[in-house]
């Protein structure tokens, strides 16, 4: 993500390109609100209160995490891309904020709006573990309420994996 910045800001910074006609258009724009709600409300939040919101954010993440591995037993696969998107664009979100002072988004969708690839991996984990739990199987009842126990147990057990 950081690298792809790098190079769009030094090369093709004023650059217009339509990559699909009508739909998908390259065009770096410097998003200083420092995120997409402030930039709907047309208000920059102060730098301090985006990086204390993404280090939330990020807690929030870890712990989700190994909520779901310990509830389910697995590392991998789905649970690990999650993980791996979310903290990704979460990281690049704060290199954005801190370096950057704001985001150089480039790709527009339609009129609607211009993002970059941390977008793409924020809502790729989302849309990762929103469809890995709603497929998910269901233990059955009695197991359901079996040896784990619920969140208020992992917590009492300091959050394990």
């Amino acid at each position: 993500d950081q690298g792809v910045k790098l190079l769009i800001s030094r090369f093709a910074s004023d650059a217009y390109l339509t990559l699909i006609p009508g739909a998908l258009v390259f065009h770096p724009v410097q998003n200083t609100n420092l995120n997409w709600l402030s930039s709907m409300a047309g208000i920059t939040p102060p730098v301090w209160l985006m990086v204390a919101l993404q280090a939330v954010i990020l807690a929030v993440v870890v712990l989700v995490y190994r909520y779901l591995v310990y509830r389910s037993s697995a590392r991998g696969g789905l649970l690990a891309l999650f993980f791996s998107f979310a903290a990704a664009g979460i990281c690049c979100s704060f290199i954005d904020v801190v370096f950057w002072g704001g985001s150089l988004d480039f790709l527009g969708l339609f009129d609607w709006f211009v993002f970059d690839t941390k977008d793409m991996y924020l809502n790729a984990s989302w849309i990762i573990i929103t469809v890995r739990e709603l497929t998910r199987k269901q233990p059955p009842p009695e197991q359901a309420a079996g040896e784990k126990g619920g969140i208020l147990r992992w917590f009492r057990l300091g959050c394990p994996m």
